[in-house]
């Protein structure tokens, strides 16, 4: 068994509750792989825009 903390736990939970609301598996995926995609977006400065 694999020990889950913090980020991953909350991770495991949310499929676990997405699955059990009826999402299919690609959804879930797709979500994921969303919101991991947006976070990486919001890390770095837009063009011509500078951290202060």
């Amino acid at each position: 068994m694999i020990k889950t903390v913090g980020l991953d736990q909350e991770w495991v939970e949310l499929i676990v509750k997405a699955k059990d609301l009826g999402m299919s598996t690609e959804e879930v995926r797709a979500f994921i792989l969303e919101s991991q995609t947006e976070g990486v977006q919001l890390t770095y400065p837009k063009k011509d825009q500078y951290i202060v």
